[in-house]
This record gives C-alpha cells, structure tokens and sequence, in this order.
C-alpha cells in the first residue's frame, strides 16, 4: 500500500490545516462550560488531585452507592485518562480566576478551560483519520474529503463540545492504530512501541479500549508475515500496552479492593449482558442512538471498506475489526443509549475507521462526482449534528425529564418524540429566533442573575434561554458588550474561509 504521500511536506501540512480548521469550527461553537454528570465527576476529579492530592471524589456525586471505594469514600467509575488530560487546562483556568478575572462561580472559567480543551481533542482525531486514510488509500484528496466528513457530518462535531471522554479515547485509540499501520508498512520497531503506548492512554480514559488490543496485536504479528521483526513488534506493543494495564489494575485494586473492578461490576445502570439482540438493533435503528441516523456516513464507509477487500483484503479487515469489536459490546449493554447522549455516544470511537471506508469509495471516483458527493454526504450529517450543537442538550433532556410525565426509558429508546434529535431540534427550532432577537436588540434577553453562593448548582439553569455558544454566555453575562459578539464571529468566520480555501486548492492540486 503507498505510504509516500504520509512522509511528504505536503500531507503534514494539510493534517495541520484540517487540525486547524477542525478546531476553529469547534472553538467557535463551543459552549464552554460542562453541564452533563459524566464531565463534572471527571472534573472533579482533576480538582481534587490538583488541590488535595486525592483520585478521591469530594462527595457521592453520582448518587450511586456502587462507587464506595474500599475505604469508604467514593471514587469516579470512568478511566483517569480524562481528568490527567484536564490538569493543564484546570491550572490555566484557575490562574485566571486567581489573577482576578472571575464570571459566575469560583469554578466557571476552570471549567471553561476544560471544556475547551476538548476542542483540541476533536481536531486531533479529524487529522488523525486523516492520516490514517492517506495511509490506507495512498491518495491525498480522498482523505481530505474524508476528514471534513467525519469533522462535520457526524457525532465527532456535537461531541468536541460536551466533556465526555468518548472523543479522547478515540483520539488516543486512533493513534495506537496509526503506529500500528506504520510498524507493519515501515518495519519500526519504534512505531510498535508507541502503538502500544497510546493504547495504554486508551484503556486507561476509558476501560472497554482494552478490546483493540486483540485486532492491532494480530495486526502486527500477521500482515506481513515474511518480516523478521513482527515478532519483536509485537513483544514492544505487548510491553507497552501492558504497563496500561498494570496502571489500570492497581488503580482499581486501591480504589475498589479489586484490580478488575474499575467501580462498575457492581453498578446497575450499565447493564452488563443484556440482550445483544436488542442492543444491536437499537445502536443500528432506534431514533436515540442509531449511528446509521447520527452519522450516516458510515453507510457508505462500510461498503467502502466492503469495496477494499477486494484487493486489500488484510487491511479492509482490520479496519472492519474496530467497528465490529465495539458495536457488539455495547450492544451487550442495557443502557446502550447512555444518560444525555445526542445520538450513540458510545460509538464515536468507531467513526475514523469507517470514515476511511468512505476515503476507499472517494479515492474511485471521478473529481466531479467526488465533490458533489462531499457536498451531499457532508450537508445530510451536518443537519443532522446541528441541533446537538446550537442547543445544549444536557438542559434539553433535563427539560424533558420535567414533563408532567417523563418519557420512560423505552421510549427514550424507541419513540422519536423523545429522540434527542427531535428534542434538540425543537428546542432550535424555538432558540434560534428568539436568540437573533436579542442579539439585535429587538427584545430584551431574560435576565441572568449571579450566584447565590458558590455552591449554587441552579446558575447555570438560568442559560437554558441561550443557544450554547460561549461567546453568546458572556454577552448574556454582561462580560461583553453587542459589538464584541459581532467581532468575534467575524474573526472566526474569516479564519474558518481562509483556511478551507487553503484546503480546497491542496484538494484541487491533489486530484492532478
């Protein structure tokens, strides 16, 4: 398979373009804060390592006595990954606000920067698939067209914005795949090495990543299996990898008294081995969390991969094993629709392997039908992110689950009044509007009243009005007046222009 084009000036710099682009886009439909329980326990916990030196939660902030530890404090049930990935982002937030720059609560701008911060990682994992397609396909336009495919026609966009650790899991996992792919095709020792490393920073953001081990493992010890060296690439992988998973296990040993145990055996609410019957046809169909619905381009990578086994077929597996891996065990999940998800969360870490499906179906077309199929694909998934990304939907599902009578959990699976897309679409539908209006000074926005104490959990509450943009929080907050919001969507208007036509005249040049 060409690998030229991934040592090139020339890929490396457009990698950095869609880094670019991507996080630009991201940063400025960011909504900067972190209003889903999931991101507030991993923030707390990056606040209690910097300021107690503790992995220990400061209270039981999920409600869920499964999450004692063995000492009798509670602790966090997702993977550490995320809150060490937050700290930087946390000391930089805290510095401001001790510098004397404070907006609402003691935390806000701490937590802004940690919200943030997640803008990057989705960035990282458009360039990351990117550079996995480049290296699958050994064409340069294709691959582009399949970055800004995933960047912004599928759950990559509304999920650069919430604080999940979906999307550094994915973007650490994808990077344990890119070394791998570069082991095997240059024969580095190195590149194994550091495949296995970053699957270790995947397992430990969050647990299930364990599951590639098996598909890169036997990546790398049979897709060429004349190299004399795939045995010491996989005896480097396998050492990493496994210093992940002592880490892993000795966490979970202090915290819960048991190394397997990262404190969700004896939790409930995942539903492990519930019907995979069920679980496959709601992550495949239901309107919740149908990622055919969510993010329809993986459709078309799936044939697209379908479409590379006739001459590849070693690699079209591979690509195929990550999805397959993944599907089959959160549909192994009661809850495989998840709390406050827009569309199936669990899957975004599936989404670059197929994504480079559809760079194999892209690579075969001629240039006209490419961009007229970009501007399709690209448009349909970009519809279908937007009400996840203008509205917040952590409020839009804390408002559904005020109605009269909440939607049970079967119809938050299986009815679409009840999807978060018809939620979140409504409620854009109703936001939009009225936002308009009081940006233009034709009515006057509810009124936002500061904290009653630094403990006060209802403030954020008082947002539910705002389309979840950042900018628009701190017009709403006094912080900036009208001109500066128009400022700043200007600026970021030109940069996203000036970049995506450096972008489309490298695609046009790639096509010659």
């Amino acid at each position: 398979m060409p690998s030229a084009p991934t040592r090139s000036p020339r890929a490396r710099a457009i990698a950095v373009r869609l880094f670019l682009l991507a996080w630009i886009v991201y940063a400025f439909t960011a909504g900067g804060s972190l209003t889903t329980t999931d991101a507030s326990v991993t923030f707390d916990v990056t606040e209690q390592l910097i300021e107690h030196g503790t992995v220990a939660l400061s209270g039981n902030l999920l409600g869920n006595e499964a999450e004692r530890g063995s000492d009798g404090r509670y602790y966090s049930p997702f993977g550490i990954g995320q809150s060490l990935f937050n700290v930087p982002f946390y000391l930089a937030g805290r510095a401001v606000t001790q510098a004397g720059f404070r907006i609402g609560k003691p935390d806000t701008i701490p937590k802004a920067a940690v919200a943030m911060s997640q803008t990057l990682v989705g960035a990282a994992i458009v360039a990351g698939t990117f550079w996995l397609a480049v290296l699958v396909t050994g064409r340069i336009d294709a691959a582009i067209g399949a970055a800004l495919t995933l960047a912004f026609g599928t759950l990559v966009w509304p999920y650069a914005r919430f604080g999940f650790n979906q999307p550094l899991a994915c973007a650490t996992l994808l990077a344990a795949v890119i070394q791998a792919h570069t082991a095997v095709r240059t024969g580095s020792v190195r590149a194994a090495a550091a495949s296995g490393a970053w699957l270790a920073a995947s397992l430990l953001t969050r647990h299930e990543m364990a599951l590639a081990a098996a598909p890169i493992g036997a990546w790398l010890l049979l897709a060429d299996r004349k190299a004399p060296a795939r045995f010491q690439r996989l005896a480097v992988f396998t050492a990493a990898a496994a210093c992940g998973l002592a880490a892993w296990m000795a966490l979970n040993a202090w915290r819960f008294g048991n190394p397997f145990d990262p404190g969700l055996l004896r939790d409930p609410v995942p539903g492990f081995g519930s019907s995979i019957v069920s679980g496959l046809a709601g992550l495949l169909f239901s309107p919740g969390a149908s990622i055919l619905l969510y993010s329809p381009v993986v459709v078309l990578g799936a044939i697209g991969i379908a479409k590379l086994a006739r001459h590849d077929s070693a690699t079209a597996l591979w690509l195929a094993s990550f999805p397959i891996a993944f599907l089959l065990f959160y549909a192994t999940l009661g809850n495989w629709l998840a709390g406050r998800s827009y569309g199936s969360r669990y899957l975004v870490v599936v989404l670059p392997y197929l994504a480079v499906g559809w760079a194999v179906w892209l690579e075969r077309m001629p240039a006209v039908a490419r961009a007229g199929a970009l501007i399709a694909v690209i448009g349909v998934g970009a519809v279908v992110q937007l009400p996840g990304v203008v509205v917040d939907y952590a409020k839009v599902s804390e408002d559904a689950a005020r109605r009269a009578t909440p939607f049970t959990t079967e119809e938050r699976q299986w009815d679409w009044r009840a999807s978060s897309l018809v939620l979140g679409a409504r409620a854009a539908v109703r936001a939009v509007p009225a936002n308009v209006r009081y940006l233009t000074g034709r009515e006057t926005p509810p009124p936002v009243v500061g904290p009653r104490d630094d403990e006060d959990r209802s403030f954020s509450r008082q947002f539910a009005f705002s389309l979840d943009f950042w900018w628009m929080y701190l017009y709403y907050l006094g912080a900036i007046p009208r001109g500066a919001v128009a400022a700043i969507a200007a600026a970021f208007l030109a940069a996203i222009l000036a970049i995506a036509r450096r972008l489309r005249a490298e695609a046009r040049r790639a096509e010659l």
